[in-house]
């Protein structure tokens, strides 16, 4: 009896592991089916994403330092990563920022990717997003294929290496345009709280 008891406490363990792992790669239909509010006057629909080859979410905050920090970096991925057929979208998470503070960040690190407003946290907590910069690599599908920093530069809150050695980020995405398997799906990613 007792072996019986674990056996099927084993197998409900696979299972809810399974499914967890399932609904952690993927969206959620619910979210594909989801508009939120950008910063284009347009509300952005995650079914858009099927028409790319992958499309990254990045969710910042416009007072983190490393968020700032990044944005140089993030410009220069949107600008050669849109002609490869995939987009970059920033989504700004929760109430703490007005979208007066956020467009002012868009100005002012001259950024051109599509600013998403999450106010009720709901991209942050299907993505399993927790801190800023953190970054999500999503297919046409909407299976997560990368998920984490964008690179080795900051290895802990408030320190940096001098020279950035792993780029996670643009290496997934030279993966997705080579369609060739993506080494490192995932990096703990070092920021801000989400709030």
């Amino acid at each position: 009896m007792k072996t019986k008891v674990i056996i099927a406490h084993f197998f409900l363990f696979v299972s809810i592991a399974f499914f967890s792992f399932i609904i952690s790669d993927s969206l959620t239909d619910n979210l594909l089916n989801n508009s939120l509010k950008s910063d284009s006057n347009i509300d952005f629909n995650f079914s858009s994403i099927r028409k790319n080859k992958a499309a990254v979410f990045i969710f910042l905050s416009p007072e983190c330092p490393l968020c700032q920090s990044y944005t140089l970096t993030i410009n220069n991925f949107q600008k050669k990563y849109q002609l490869q057929n995939i987009p970059f979208y920033c989504v700004f998470s929760g109430r703490l920022y007005s979208q007066k503070e956020i467009a002012d960040f868009k100005i002012k690190y001259k950024m051109q990717t599509v600013f998403i407003f999450d106010e009720e946290n709901i991209i942050s907590k299907q993505f399993g997003a927790n801190v800023t910069p953190e970054a999500f690599v999503l297919s046409s599908q909407g299976n997560k294929i990368y998920s984490g920093s964008i690179d080795n530069w900051a290895y802990t809150v408030g320190s940096k290496r001098t020279i950035i050695t792993e780029f996670y980020l643009r290496d997934a995405l030279d993966a997705v345009i080579k369609n060739t398997p993506i080494k490192v799906k995932y990096v703990k990613a070092v920021g801000c709280l989400i709030q």
